[in-house]
């Protein structure tokens, strides 16, 4: 199927799965200078019509206090209301304390000049998201999800290749690993900027 790709789609492959934060590092290396960045996993589902990105560019243009622009998954139950700001052209939904899910979101190039990519202390996948939210609000901005947009996170009702034990594991060892960085990050002990281009922390092996 990615060889079906059009040309202008570059397909890197690698020779093995990097994890979430090195993974989307190895793309931002090979991405040509751009205003804003968009961050879409490939287990989610638009449903709007073809004008949703050019329609979130333009409320983080009109609002560049905005860090992070957020899709809301629609199909998570469970998945809670957070208090609608007013902002120019829009309603977002600003979060102070929760983290958003980082399975597609819109930020503005000043975002990675400040803080970098991914951290890829929490190996495969895990808190890597909510490392990256906090690094944005920490550096001063909002993070948010705008719910004008209809999105799917098919991800969350699909069958994982980790069993529950290794899931809770995961979560377990990950959130550890986040609560020591956020304090860190707080007092100024650890950089909020982690260049994309390094790719020096190796991949734990929990399993």
């Amino acid at each position: 199927y990615l060889k079906t790709l059009p040309k202008d789609i570059k397909v890197i492959c690698n020779q093995e799965n990097l994890g979430a934060a090195k993974g989307y590092k190895a793309g931002l290396k090979e991405l040509k200078p751009s205003q804003h960045f968009f961050k879409l996993d490939n287990d989610v589902a638009i449903e709007h019509d073809k004008t949703w990105l050019s329609e979130m560019i333009k409320v983080i243009e009109a609002n560049p206090q905005i860090g992070q622009l957020c899709l809301r998954p629609y199909n998570c139950l469970n998945f809670p209301k957070f208090p609608r700001t007013n902002l120019i052209g829009c309603e977002i939904e600003i979060l102070k304390k929760k983290d958003t899910n980082g399975y597609g979101f819109l930020y503005p190039a000043a975002v990675i000049d400040k803080i970098g990519g991914f951290c890829e202390d929490y190996g495969l996948w895990g808190y890597d998201d909510s490392d990256f939210c906090n690094r944005i609000r920490l550096a001063g901005y909002n993070v948010g999800y705008y719910p004008k947009i209809k999105a799917n996170h098919l991800g969350e009702n699909q069958k994982s290749v980790f069993s529950e034990k290794q899931k809770k594991e995961i979560i377990k060892v990950g959130f550890k690993i986040y609560l020591k960085n956020l304090s860190k990050y707080k007092r100024g002990k650890k950089s909020l900027h982690i260049p994309y281009d390094s790719n020096k922390a190796p991949i734990p092996k929990l399993f």
